[in-house]
């Protein structure tokens, strides 16, 4: 049996592991969670075998003290599931080799590749897979909105809209990425590969609330596969990740972020049939599993409906 441990276990993310885990896999894994809440505020902190509250991850010595953590309990995989983790374990690291820890995560220089967003971009234009637009100071478009992204930074924080008579702030701050809008629906992909077998699934966000995706549509798509297969060949990422597109003014799609990590709604597509979690353990695990065999599509597309679950604690 081998010690797993989940990090930032009061996200959705890590509920859906560790109940994979606790119904699947109980004779496989024994559960250790951490968050920086305390036990009675952790969801998934009540189904695991042992639960320990850590430091933020933006305090001083937080990697020392989980490299502590890691080697006194014998743990055997890491999961990092916030961004902050996912860049600071990775899979190539020498102190988690030394104490022969598996970090699901991404190698350093994926974690530097990634980290910013105007490397990135560029990076995958070179490579022929098509991005938004970007703007710099010495390109002037009289478009009416733009898209402002920090440089460095996670997902869609502190992305914003602007007008194009704040365009130029921005242009001139390297700070800042500038980039065209585009047209919706936002997609995400979610993706597995393993020794060159890839396999992907589509979510569409039809409705968010307070940020969370509460009705999806879930679909299998031959184009966005092709773009998949791509992606997979230029960036090492993880066996188990996700990104996201939408179209361009070119009707194009256009990749606008990529998640080296499992998304919050992977249990909307385990409720679809296609269980990447449930892949991503079996693999992880090594277990006497295919993986595959947990990603099954459907004849048509599906609706998949979110709603909340009350935890007496």
């Amino acid at each position: 049996m081998k010690k797993i441990l989940i990090t930032a276990g009061g996200t959705a993310t890590a509920w859906h592991l560790s109940t994979l885990i606790k119904s699947r896999f109980k004779e496989n894994f024994k559960l250790y969670i951490c968050d920086t809440n305390p036990r009675h505020l952790v969801p998934s902190a009540q189904l695991a075998d042992y639960f320990k509250q850590v430091p933020s991850v933006m305090s001083t010595g937080y990697r020392e003290y989980m490299i502590d953590f890691l080697n006194d309990n014998n743990i055997d995989i890491i999961v990092p599931l916030i961004d902050h983790d996912i860049h600071i374990f990775n899979t190539d690291d020498q102190d988690l080799l030394k104490i022969k820890v598996l970090s699901t995560g991404i190698t350093k220089g994926t974690s530097t590749l990634l980290k910013n967003k105007a490397v990135w971009t560029a990076f995958l234009k070179e490579q022929g897979i098509s991005v938004p637009k970007t703007y710099t100071k010495n390109i002037v478009e009289q478009n009416s909105l733009y898209i402002v992204k920090p440089v460095l930074g996670f997902g869609s924080r502190d992305v914003r809209k602007v007008a194009k008579d704040e365009v130029d702030f921005y242009k001139n701050d390297e700070r800042y990425l500038v980039q065209e809008i585009c047209n919706g629906p936002e997609i995400t992909v979610e993706v597995f590969q393993n020794d060159g077998i890839i396999r992907s699934l589509c979510r569409e966000r039809v409705e968010i609330k307070s940020g969370v995706c509460t009705k999806a549509k879930i679909w299998f798509d031959r184009e966005l596969h092709e773009l998949t297969k791509k992606i997979c060949g230029v960036i090492s990422l993880p066996k188990a990740f996700c990104y996201q597109v939408m179209k361009n003014e070119n009707n194009q799609w256009v990749v606008i972020d990529i998640n080296p990590r499992l998304g919050a709604g992977t249990s909307m597509s385990t409720t679809y049939g296609w269980s990447l979690a449930s892949a991503f353990l079996s693999i992880h695990g090594n277990l006497p599993y295919d993986p595959l065999g947990f990603l099954k599509y459907q004849d048509s597309p599906k609706y998949v409906l979110r709603v909340y679950e009350d935890l007496l604690i």
